[in-house]
């Protein structure tokens, strides 16, 4: 008679113990959501870090290519746009196969990037050759810092992109162009290999 006495007695206990109250639940419903929040960032860190690395060599080569040699500045531009465009739309659909409609949302944002660098050169005439060159990697760094204000990461990658750009604007000189070419190209292959392996 005492056994099931003590057995139903340590099974209730077990059973007391083995049911959650509502706010361990709660607590384990948070502990899920961060870490799905912090799986989503780290897979958006490791797709947005090859497109970094890539448009930052596009930005070193072509502000390079602009000092180096003497380039009709639209054709060489135009023409590392488009092959870096074309290699970047091959990274996204390899990196995303299962995410339809991903090259286009891609093609998008740089439609836009380069609609604003457009629109801001026709309606802001007459810019100089430096100025003109500073309206996309400040517009993208603001996209940036305004990421950052869910991935903190993008914060500092939009910081690491505006200054070094603005002060090679302010400071460069006659050097402008080797200054760009490193203010834009080294923070952003930088940042690509910090999202890549930090």
């Amino acid at each position: 008679m005492i056994l099931p006495v003590i057995w139903q007695d340590t099974s209730q206990g077990k059973n007391a113990s083995m049911s959650p109250t509502a706010y361990e639940a709660e607590r384990a419903l948070r502990d899920i959501a961060t870490i799905n929040r912090r799986a989503a960032g780290f897979q958006d860190y490791q797709a947005e870090s090859l497109q970094l690395m890539l448009w930052g060599l596009f930005y070193m080569i072509g502000f390079a290519g602009v000092a180096a040699f003497e380039l009709p500045v639209l054709l060489w531009w135009g023409g590392l746009l488009v092959v870096t465009v074309l290699f970047g739309s091959r990274l996204v659909s390899r990196g995303h196969p299962d995410s339809p409609g991903i090259i286009g949302r891609y093609l998008l944002v740089l439609a836009i990037i380069l609609g604003f660098v457009v629109l801001m050169t026709i309606t802001l005439q007459p810019l100089t050759d430096q100025q003109v060159s500073l309206l996309a990697p400040v517009f993208v760094s603001v996209l940036y810092l305004l990421r950052g204000t869910q991935l903190p990461r993008y914060l500092l990658i939009g910081i690491s992109l505006l200054l070094p750009c603005l002060v090679s604007y302010w400071m460069a000189g006659e050097h402008f162009w080797w200054a760009m070419s490193l203010a834009c190209g080294a923070p952003m292959l930088g940042a690509g290999l910090w999202l890549r392996f930090g």
